[in-house]
């Protein structure tokens, strides 16, 4: 059982004791039964946000290893999912010292993300709630939490894809600073600078990368092989978003 009490601690307890009688409406979808999830939901992503504060950092670090829940790991993991899983999670009744997660609360951590990247114009509870009841982006699925939840997912999705179009496929290595492309300093003596494309022979020695020399290749070749390169180079940083 969690024993830190800190400012972290202290959010998540007061909003679970006020959260019980919700819980068992996570799910339902009768009007009055959406509307007070929404509510819980709001709330909760307020909660979130001062959370994450920066200097509520060291108590929250406390908290999540208090209930043994990991960081999530990468730039483009969202932020928000521990703390949905702190203040939405409980500790097992049969084994005290074992804190779960409610799977079926993990979307939420999309709408708060959502709230936070909006904070501008939802900063409040009813702000919040009546966003929600109105959301619709005009599709099936687009309406209320489902459809804030698939246009976040939609947009950090986009924000970290790599452009698709060929083009973008040529210097894809470079911009991404992920190691896939190499650059020179120096121009080698025996590559002659009216050579524009083509490719260089190269072995290992002790660790240095030793040039032997080089193939002159007309654009078309290069362009074709570079594309190739880039798009290996994109559709495996897309397969891990």
């Amino acid at each position: 059982m969690n024993t830190v009490t800190n400012t972290v601690t202290k959010l998540v307890d007061s909003f679970q004791k006020a959260t019980m009688s919700h819980r068992s409406q996570l799910d339902q979808i009768t009007v009055n039964g959406r509307r007070s999830v929404w509510e819980n939901v709001a709330e909760a992503a307020l909660i979130a946000q001062e959370i994450l504060k920066p200097e509520n950092k060291a108590d929250y670090h406390a908290a999540l290893k208090a209930h043994d829940i990991k960081l999530p790991e990468g730039k483009k993991a969202n932020p928000f999912g521990p703390v949905v899983k702190l203040l939405y999670g409980e500790w097992k009744e049969d084994q005290q010292n074992v804190f779960e997660a409610n799977r079926s609360a993990e979307k939420y951590a999309c709408v708060f993300r959502y709230f936070k990247d909006h904070r501008d114009k939802y900063d409040t509870v009813t702000l919040i709630v009546d966003h929600i009841a109105t959301y619709n982006d005009g599709t099936p699925e687009g309406r209320g939490l489902r459809g804030i939840e698939k246009a976040d997912r939609a947009k950090h999705k986009v924000a970290n894809s790599v452009k698709s179009s060929t083009d973008a496929n040529y210097d894809v290595g470079i911009k991404l600073d992920r190691g896939e492309v190499a650059r020179l300093d120096k121009r080698p003596e025996f590559v002659p600078e009216e050579v524009p494309y083509g490719k260089l022979w190269f072995r290992m020695v002790d660790g240095e990368v030793v040039i032997m020399g080089y193939e002159a290749v007309a654009e078309t070749t290069y362009k074709a092989l570079a594309a190739k390169r880039g798009k290996a180079i994109r559709d495996a940083v897309n397969a891990s978003l």
